[in-house]
């Protein structure tokens, strides 16, 4: 079944996700790659941070929601959702997201030589995560819940790890 999307005028990433899932062909990987500065890298890393925030803060409010309501019903989904919100995104991305986490951290500075070491490994992680992330049946009951909490894990993390990738991708280039 087609992921519906939460709003009227759908994301690029949104379109993306659902030309993938739909026809089968991944639009991710047809951006030619070029050659990332420090600069860009570091500012992708902050937007993945602020990323990681927002969703986390998202995640945080529907775990409260989530919790009050367990709290009148006895329902075993509902409860493997409620834990798995208590370790935030993590607890919804099958531990790839940990590993992105530690390779983007041993790749943070400024020093060429040393993103360009540690490029692999966020671009392998990055893309690991974003699998999980474009087809995770948990990410998609938590962006579609019926709690009134807006969760947009897909349309947030995609962009900023899709970002990682292209200029991860852009640090082997150069």
């Amino acid at each position: 079944m087609p992921q519906e999307t939460t709003t009227d005028n759908p994301t690029a990433v949104e379109q993306r996700i659902w030309v993938k899932r739909v026809l089968g062909v991944d639009l991710a990987g047809t951006s030619r790659a070029q050659s990332t500065t420090p600069g860009a890298w570091q500012a992708a890393c902050a937007n993945f941070q602020s990323a990681i925030d927002t969703v986390s803060a998202q995640i945080e409010t529907l775990r409260q929601e989530i919790s009050a309501y367990a709290n009148d019903v006895e329902d075993e989904d509902l409860a493997e959702l409620a834990r798995r919100s208590d370790f935030g995104i993590n607890g919804f991305t099958e531990n790839t997201f940990v590993k992105l986490r530690a390779a983007v951290m041993g790749a943070s500075g400024d020093d060429l030589p040393r993103l360009r070491a540690a490029a692999p490994k966020v671009v392998e992680a990055a893309k690991a995560v974003r699998s999980v992330l474009e087809t995770s049946e948990q990410v998609q009951v938590c962006d579609d819940n019926p709690f009134g909490v807006t969760v947009r894990i897909v349309g947030t993390l995609v962009p900023a790890v899709s970002e990682l990738i292209r200029l991860g991708t852009g640090l082997l280039a150069a």
